[in-house]
């Protein structure tokens, strides 16, 4: 494996970084009328349950350490992290925060894992 920090990405990488820039830059609406483009996680297990927004901080951890080995990428990077950002402070960023306040009513109904 080609060492990330003193020669690039190497070719899984570069696969990686096309699919987070192809993910990030595909329009959709993550609005309270809208959806997320159904390749954002929703049938995760537990732990994590199912929220768009896992996926989308997730992205978040890699881009650093790709940006470090290839830094005169910076437009493709700063591209990325605003779309990401924009999403994360969407409805759907935090649909969990928006749509579950107090105490939920159904926790009776609650499978055993402790995810729906």
């Amino acid at each position: 494996m080609m060492d990330m920090h003193s020669q690039g990405l190497n070719d899984r990488a570069l696969g990686w970084f096309r699919f987070m820039w192809d993910k990030a830059t595909t329009v959709d609406d993550w609005s309270d009328q809208g959806e997320p483009h159904a390749w954002w996680d929703r049938y995760s297990e537990p732990p994590m349950c199912a929220f768009p927004r896992f996926d989308l901080a997730e992205m978040g951890y890699v881009l650093p350490l790709m940006l470090e080995a290839t830094p005169a990428w910076r437009e493709a990077y700063t591209r990325i992290l605003d779309e990401l950002a924009q999403r994360y402070t969407s409805f759907w960023g935090g649909i969990d925060w928006n749509t579950l306040i107090g105490p939920d009513p159904n926790v009776d109904r609650y499978p055993p894992n402790g995810c729906a």
